[in-house]
């Protein structure tokens, strides 16, 4: 039991030391305000700094990483399947891929690889 005391206590510093260092950091970044300011040549900024952008650059990123990794995933399946392993083996690979071919469908009917509107 007295563990457990000296546990909480202990973690109960540690969260008010974490606290006490944020309250600092947050002042000294309070002062800098200027700093955290976009710069654009010594002028002062003439509107937003955000630049809007079509949401579509996201998609294809998106979409683009997680077909990258599927195609990684598949080149050790082809090797398994290759070097003759049992059948659970290749049913799981096929699993694998009607849920990747069901995806590419889904894609294509929701529009996300379609570029024009």
């Amino acid at each position: 039991m007295l563990y457990i005391i000296e546990y909480f206590v202990v973690v109960l510093l540690f969260c008010l030391l974490l606290v006490i260092i944020n309250f600092f950091l947050g002042y000294i970044y309070l002062l800098d305000r200027d700093k955290s300011r976009s710069f654009e040549c010594g002028f002062t900024i003439f509107g937003g700094s955000r630049l809007f952008f079509s949401i579509r650059y996201f998609l294809l990123t998106v979409i683009f990483v997680v077909f990258d990794v599927e195609v990684v995933l598949l080149f050790p399946g082809v090797a398994i399947i290759m070097a003759g392993v049992s059948g659970l083996v290749f049913l799981v690979f096929e699993y694998f891929l009607i849920i990747l071919f069901f995806g590419v469908l889904y894609e294509i009917k929701e529009g996300a690889i379609r570029w024009t509107y």
